[in-house]
């Protein structure tokens, strides 16, 4: 499953890198590090 944005990912931590891009914050993480994604599919409707 392909991460989109508004998903719940639960992830490894460690695997993760924050970067800061025009005073925003982003995490960076990699598809190994994903250990579950919830995603609302009602939301899309």
């Amino acid at each position: 499953m392909q991460a989109k944005e508004g998903d719940l990912a639960i992830y490894l931590k460690n695997g993760s890198y924050e970067i800061e891009f025009e005073n925003e914050k982003y995490l960076i993480v990699p598809h190994s590090a994903i250990l579950l994604l919830i995603r609302d599919d009602h939301k899309l409707e």
